[in-house]
């Protein structure tokens, strides 16, 4: 089972030695010559390496170096672990379908119907909403995001939000104009960085070129003290993918 793992530079090193069949030697004369490919100039980084120059340089066919599976991280936010051990990281419709937010809705007077093809119904102070933007997300988007492959993903500018309060809060603390939803969910839940093994296969639109190249830049800009948080990878799963318990490597509670 190959594993792309670049959450330090030990575990980046670790898989892209199996990937490219290869010791810490041979990886590392390549990645001395990869010094001249990856650069800054003004500030600005430039990396002329190709997937091709990987598989020219190892021999390799493109099939060779594709791994089974990737760990990421995700940032998110629980009143505890015991729902991630008992369900996993579940996609929105799921969490809806099996009420798994129904004691947080109860207390802030907030109900949601939801039926496969319709628009869900959130009733709030005996009012009923519905919403185009909410329907999308449990139909249609309702892939879980936010997902990152390097070190520091929870200092990541892209997804610190996440760490609060989820996006879908967000929007139905905008829908019923219930500002407080937003704080109580803040107040209530602890902010909780995932760690996690997921098909590769069930990556979004993913480009395995791109990810692998990635890991080579990441060890290199490591290399030269160039590489930051901001320099991370983002990477979504397909629409209904949900991760099992058994898949959640780490769980850390963050400040």
């Amino acid at each position: 089972m190959k594993t792309l793992d670049c959450s330090t530079i030990e575990s980046t090193q670790n898989s892209l030695i199996s990937l490219f069949k290869t010791d810490l030697d041979g990886l590392n004369k390549f990645l001395l010559a990869c010094n001249e490919k990856i650069t800054f100039n003004n500030g600005i980084k430039d990396c002329s390496l190709t997937f091709n120059d990987i598989l020219t340089y190892f021999q390799l066919d493109n099939e060779e170096v594709l791994p089974d599976r990737i760990t990421m991280f995700h940032l998110s936010s629980s009143v505890d672990d015991s729902s991630f051990k008992e369900h996993g990281l579940l996609n929105l419709e799921n969490v809806i379908k099996k009420g798994l937010l129904n004691e947080f809705f109860l207390k802030n007077g907030i109900k949601i119907v939801y039926k496969e093809g319709v628009a869900p119904i959130i009733t709030y102070k005996n009012k009923d909403y519905t919403d185009e933007h909410l329907f999308w997300r449990f139909n249609q988007d309702k892939c879980i995001n936010g997902f990152l492959i390097r070190e520091m993903a929870e200092c990541n500018s892209n997804v610190q939000h996440l760490k609060k309060c989820p996006e879908f809060i967000h929007d139905l603390s905008r829908l019923l104009t219930n500002p407080d939803l937003v704080s109580n969910w803040i107040k209530e839940n602890k902010r909780i960085k995932l760690s996690l093994s997921v098909d590769f296969k069930d990556l979004n639109n993913y480009d395995a070129d791109i990810l692998i190249v990635g890991a080579v830049e990441y060890l290199v800009l490591k290399s030269k003290e160039l590489w930051s948080s901001g320099d991370n990878y983002m990477v979504y799963l397909d629409e209904d993918v949900n991760i099992l318990p058994s898949d959640i490597l780490r769980i850390e509670v963050q400040k």
